[in-house]
């Protein structure tokens, strides 16, 4: 995750992601979003992606319209962030990180 996003940034511009792929490529890049919070739901947003060669490569997680309405009046959002990582066997690699995003 970039650092220096709020979640005001967070909601207008969506959520930016760096990965640095140096598996064997191409792959299939998933990012979701999973709130801490159930009365947010289960997804507050994802994107897919395809690779066709191993870098260092940039992401952004558009937020879903009814998770920028519910969060329009929030002062913090902790969530966790789940990226799979699907190489070209098959095979998958799940990494998870707990994200926390402040009003400023």
């Amino acid at each position: 995750v970039s650092s220096g996003q709020s979640l005001g940034s967070v909601r207008r511009r969506g959520l930016l992601l760096r990965i640095d792929l140096d598996g064997p490529c191409p792959c299939v890049v998933r990012a979701r979003l999973i709130p801490s919070r159930k009365a947010l739901g289960t997804s507050l947003g994802e994107v897919r992606r395809e690779f066709g060669a191993a870098a260092i490569e940039e992401l952004k997680l558009k937020l879903k319209r009814s998770a920028k309405r519910k969060l329009r009046r929030a002062r913090i959002l902790k969530a966790k962030l789940r990226v799979t990582i699907t190489g070209p066997g098959g095979e998958s690699t799940v990494l998870e990180r707990r994200v926390r995003l402040r009003r400023r």
